[in-house]
């Protein structure tokens, strides 16, 4: 099969009688079976025909995840044509950015309200007669009346079956934009075709078992498209939720598979961590001691079975004697382990009652949440892609899975880490990463130079990325090369593995640090305004608190030391509280990744303040 609509149509038609989606209409849920969702993909690429969208055509999608989302992004891939998918809470500024960049011909919107904040400057770029409505708004085509229109033709009048070639492009996304405009990343079929080939395995999904997928990413986001495209072609059910009912729903609907970003994860184990901690004092101690117990068990096993992260290159003795020490800890704690065990059962119960895999991707996943689920019996699995690829390159599998890596690369994948140089650099050893398959990216639209910085004539794309290669061939993302700080006197630091250390405090919700060209670090902070009215009794609005500044004295402390794995140099010495968290769309990406430029540039006075500068 040479289309993405192929692969998706074939499956749709083995699982005709499975629920494809349910999703909430004025809070209550709803649900389409595959032969109903396939129905009306059918009757809207009639009526987008009609309309006049045909092969090749760019059409913008603008809309956060429903079901009318994926059958229209299914029809416009049908006839061949090119979406320009991207969600609402872009601004105004960006949405039209992106519709005229991309050249698009049609555009669907949400709703009115997505209508009206587009209105007067959206007609100047699409004519009005191609702006299509998801909601009914007054004067435009909406998606039911596109519905009618493919219900009307019948017979000869009926658009046949495009030719569609695996180089022909399907979907242009623009990059979240942490630098200046977003870059519209042009992605064909047998790109996202890879993906699906490669990943949908891994998800061991048994052929009409019916199984579950939880969905609280931005659909249009390809690591989410690309998830749900997976699931997809195994007859899964897709359940549409958000950060408001997204506990309940895990807890609930009791999915099967579940793609999050490392946000979400923390979010849970906060939730648990908070309830833990109004224990009272016997119990509290008992479940951390329980947790530490576990951990020692379930590291002990990963070294038994192979799974441990090697980085540096052991001997033949070393490994013996790891293994040996490994073997007596796990007959000693394993009555401990079973009792553990017991005691966790309740969390899985309502965290992953039938959960038997959960992937994080787009972002680092910080090692003390990859721990703790591990330790708990909850199957965490890392993935790395980027938008560029589609989004895959490597992730861990459910059956081998290595913790604080993000697995090896995908079949049909290949990698290599180079020195500043361009020298390849041992196993072990840090350096950028490049990529180099089927899921690359044709390039940048209407960006020439913008593609050849990052992709050059064999195919090899520079992802950016710092990477480290295990002893046994699994990737270990350290941070993106362009974040690097070089302190004054001339050490580099990455920021990344500093942040995801400070992210396990209590106090803290979000941290950046900072210091390119000065003496020391500094980081600016945002606070868990729940634990501050919990434990302190303030709000982050008394920024002026000695207390709330003495604890998170004692917490960079605590944290980012020599015995943490940490250099001097990598100390944050100066730090300022932000009087308000990151959102998306202004310091977050919608993957909730932190957009650094932006953040600089927002909080340049008080950086500069920070450093002791006037």
């Amino acid at each position: 099969m040479k289309s993405v609509y192929e692969v998706l149509e074939a499956a749709g038609n083995r699982y005709s009688g499975n629920y494809s989606h349910k999703y909430r209409i004025n809070g209550h849920f709803s649900k389409i079976t595959y032969a109903e969702l396939f129905e009306a993909v059918r009757y809207f690429r009639q009526g987008l025909h009609l309309i006049g969208v045909k092969q090749y055509d760019h059409v913008a999608l603008f809309s956060d995840n429903r079901v009318e989302w994926i059958i229209a992004d299914l029809a416009i891939l049908s006839l061949g044509a090119v979406d320009v998918p991207r969600g609402t809470d872009s601004t105004k500024k960006e949405l039209l950015y992106i519709a005229k960049h991309s050249d698009s011909r049609f555009v669907i919107l949400e709703n009115c309200k997505l209508l009206k904040k587009l209105s007067p400057d959206l007609f100047k770029v699409i004519a009005k007669k191609r702006i299509i409505t998801i909601e009914k708004c007054e004067g435009f085509l909406s998606f039911d009346d596109i519905i009618e229109k493919g219900k009307s033709v019948r017979g000869v009048g009926q658009v046949g079956k495009v030719n569609i070639k695996t180089d022909d492009l399907a979907t242009i996304i623009y990059t979240s934009g942490t630098t200046g405009w977003p870059k519209g990343v042009m992605l064909t079929h047998g790109n996202l075709l890879h993906n699906i080939r490669a990943i949908t395995p891994l998800l061991k999904i048994r052929d009409g078992s019916k199984e579950k997928t939880l969905s609280i990413l931005p659909v249009w986001h390809v690591y989410e498209r690309t998830f749900e495209y997976c699931t997809f072609s195994r007859g899964a059910l897709q359940v549409y939720t958000d950060i408001k009912h997204f506990v309940y729903d895990l807890e609930h609907e009791a999915p099967t598979l579940i793609s999050c970003v490392p946000r979400i994860w923390i979010m849970v184990y906060r939730n648990i961590i908070d309830k833990v901690k109004k224990e009272k004092p016997l119990k509290k101690a008992i479940f951390f001691i329980m947790l530490n117990i576990s951990l020692a068990f379930e590291n002990s096993i990963r070294i038994l079975f192979r799974r441990d992260t090697v980085i540096k290159p052991e001997s033949f003795l070393k490994t013996l004697v790891k293994a040996q020490k490994a073997l007596i800890l796990v007959w000693l704690l394993l009555p401990f382990k079973l009792l553990a065990a017991e005691m966790f059962h309740p969390i899985r119960k309502k965290v992953a009652r039938r959960l038997k895999a959960a992937f994080s991707g787009g972002g680092a996943l910080p090692p003390y949440i990859d721990n703790f689920f591990n330790a708990i019996g909850i199957n965490i699995l890392e993935a790395y892609g980027l938008t560029e690829t589609s989004p895959g390159i490597s992730g861990r599998h459910i059956d081998h899975n290595v913790l604080h890596t993000v697995g090896p690369p995908f079949t049909e994948t290949k990698v290599k880490i180079l020195d500043e140089e361009g020298k390849p650099v041992p196993k072990g050893e840090k350096g950028i990463l490049y990529v180099k398959g089927p899921q690359v990216m044709k390039g940048y639209y209407k960006n020439k130079k913008a593609t050849e910085k990052v992709l050059d004539k064999d195919g090899w794309l520079n992802t950016g990325d710092l990477a480290i290669m295990t002893q046994r061939g699994e990737l270990i993302i350290v941070g993106r090369a362009k974040d690097t700080i070089v302190l004054l006197s001339g050490e580099n630091v990455e920021p990344t593995p500093i942040e995801r250390k400070l992210m396990e405090s209590d106090i803290i919700s979000n941290v950046v640090v900072i210091g390119q060209d000065e003496k020391d670090l500094g980081a600016l902070i945002t606070l868990n305004e729940e634990y501050l009215r919990r434990e302190i009794g303030d709000t982050i609005k008394d920024l002026e608190n000695t207390v709330i500044g003495k604890k998170i004295k004692e917490e960079l402390n605590k944290l980012i030391n020599e015995e943490s794995g940490f250099k001097p140099f990598e100390k944050i010495r100066h730090f300022k509280i932000l009087p308000e968290g990151f959102k998306v769309g202004d310091e977050l990406t919608e993957t909730l990744k932190i957009k650094r430029s932006v953040i600089r540039k927002k909080y340049q006075s008080l950086i500069r303040d920070m450093f002791g500068k006037k």
